[in-house]
């Protein structure tokens, strides 16, 4: 069994990132982590932790789906304001 998450250099969260159609400040809020973290994994400041790098498997199996989601999630916040 492969159990391990996928290794995510800074090109590769950057990538997830892109295809997702998200800024930073995005993808980091809907990840619970902050703006500067997602940062410092697109520069290579900090490696990805492994739940951080299972949530980036699970968003590259099915990224149309994830963007979807985020999409809905963020005009479902922008209407709320």
């Amino acid at each position: 069994l492969k159990l391990q998450p996928g290794q995510y250099k800074p090109n590769d969260v950057r990538r997830t990132r892109k295809q997702l159609g998200v800024s930073q400040a995005i993808l980091a809020r809907w990840m619970g982590v902050s703006a500067k973290t997602v940062q410092s994994w697109e520069q290579g400041g900090r490696p990805v932790p492994g739940p951080a790098r299972r949530l980036f498997d699970e968003l590259n199996v099915n990224a149309s789906y994830w963007k979807n989601v985020l999409r809905k999630t963020v005009n479902e916040q922008l209407s709320r304001a």
